[in-house]
């Protein structure tokens, strides 16, 4: 459920075998090459025929049956109040294990408020849905390396709608939950504020200060966050090389 006081960015995301709420929308939202798979309800909730006003730019983005999604259209529930630009959004819905969707039609997104041209929300890069598509499968996730469950849902967004499963309990999972984690050894911490020693060095930091990793830099990160979202960022550099 996506219902803000400010506004919210959803972009560049793979939700995968959710019943429904992929996501439920009301508000200010700006929702741009997302892949969607295998939803049992619904892709997309314009507003569940809320009473608020709702404004959105919905672009680029992929939805794709798997065996649960039936014949359902991917959005759905929407009234007047819901102000929308929408464009260059595909569906899949043959379950062919071929990525050959089609543009979603107009009157599937109806009863809407049309707008021609899209609201003045943060200005991001915007690729195609098909470039969406091969960019989940190759870089989407919080994982430094994929682990079981993250290699068992791409193995599902591969099969283009020939496996999918309702996750409604992790430990229904083959791997029972998380499954196996890899071990390794851990950097050299002195203090404990989960920074390496070198990278604390390397970036103004005293290795034996564990109050510093907490420090919150120009940008409004910790030093913290600073560093393990530099080690997601290596890891799509070198993707790219």
């Amino acid at each position: 459920m996506i219902q803000p006081s400010g506004g919210v960015s959803i972009l560049n995301c793979l939700w995968i075998n959710n019943h429904t709420r992929n996501p439920k929308v009301k508000g200010v939202n700006q929702y741009v090459n997302n892949v969607v798979y295998n939803y049992a309800v619904t892709g997309y909730i314009q507003g569940g025929g809320s009473a608020r006003m709702s404004y959105a730019n919905v672009q680029n983005n992929y939805f794709i049956a798997g065996p649960e999604s039936g014949d359902t259209q991917p959005f759905n529930r929407s009234n007047e109040n819901f102000h929308i630009y929408a464009a260059n959004n595909l569906f899949d819905g043959n379950k062919n294990g071929k990525l050959d969707g089609a543009l979603v039609e107009k009157e599937v997104y109806e009863p809407v408020t049309w707008m021609e041209m899209p609201f003045d929300y943060p200005e991001v890069t915007i690729i195609s849905p098909e470039a969406a598509y091969y960019q989940a499968l190759n870089r989407v996730g919080a994982s430094l390396h994929r682990d079981e469950v993250d290699e068992f849902l791409i193995n599902d967004l591969k099969s283009l709608g020939t496996q999918g499963k309702t996750i409604h309990d992790e430990m229904d999972l083959p791997m029972n939950g998380p499954g196996k984690v890899k071990g390794g050894n851990a950097p050299k911490d002195k203090d404990g504020d989960g920074i390496p020693d070198s990278w604390e060095k390397n970036h103004g930091l005293n290795p034996k200060d564990a109050d510093d990793g907490n420090s919150i830099k120009k940008d409004g990160y910790t030093a913290l966050e600073t560093y393990i979202n530099g080690l997601i960022n290596d890891k799509k550099q070198m993707a790219h090389k």
